[in-house]
């Protein structure tokens, strides 16, 4: 079965098939943005968490310590029942682009392997472009690259953080760019 948005729902996986219907729906998100003189209300959430699947336990541990700090988090278990029956394809893009001042990318091998995660990942490349607002940060898991992220962006590396210390730095993050916790 497929949508107007160029995603395909075969055998309960998902492909997208059109990405200029990313972009479509990205540029249209952006042209629709409203802009708040208070920057913690201008988000529905502090972070936005971007990850393979494969990954969810460390990013579950991580969820855990952002919300025990008060950090509002779109984390998609959290979010599940909000999420049942809309589509996924653009509220995933609405969340990254226009709802999360921070988009927290969990990079792994598996983070590129998926097409769920390359939607996702499309939408805050797409959102860094057009605001350039330095809204990603970087969580490496292990030594793969991903296209767009250079060496040159500051990263959180989870081989050398626990959960806690990058939670905590996420806080700082937060604390500093003006949003009040």
């Amino acid at each position: 079965m497929k949508n107007n948005n160029g995603v395909v729902i075969t055998g309960g996986k998902v492909h997208a098939t059109n990405i200029a219907g990313t972009i479509s729906t990205i540029e249209n998100l952006a042209s629709s943005a409203k802009k708040d003189t208070n920057q913690r209300n201008s988000f529905q959430f502090d972070i936005g968490l971007s990850f393979a699947g494969e990954d969810r336990s460390f990013v579950e541990m991580l969820f855990k310590l952002l919300e025990k700090a008060q950090i509002r988090v779109f984390y998609d278990n959290d979010q599940s029942s909000q999420l049942i029956g809309n589509n996924l394809y653009s509220h995933l893009a609405e969340v990254y682009f226009n709802k999360s001042r921070y988009c927290v990318v969990v990079i792994s091998e598996y983070y590129m392997k998926k097409k769920w995660t390359l939607h996702e990942f499309q939408s805050i490349q797409v959102r860094n472009f057009l605001k350039h607002d330095n809204s990603i940060i970087p969580i490496i898991l292990d030594d793969t690259s991903v296209p767009g992220i250079t060496d040159s962006i500051a990263y959180l590396d989870a081989r050398e953080l626990s959960p806690k210390q990058i939670a905590d730095q996420l806080e700082q993050k937060l604390k500093e760019s003006g949003s009040s916790l």
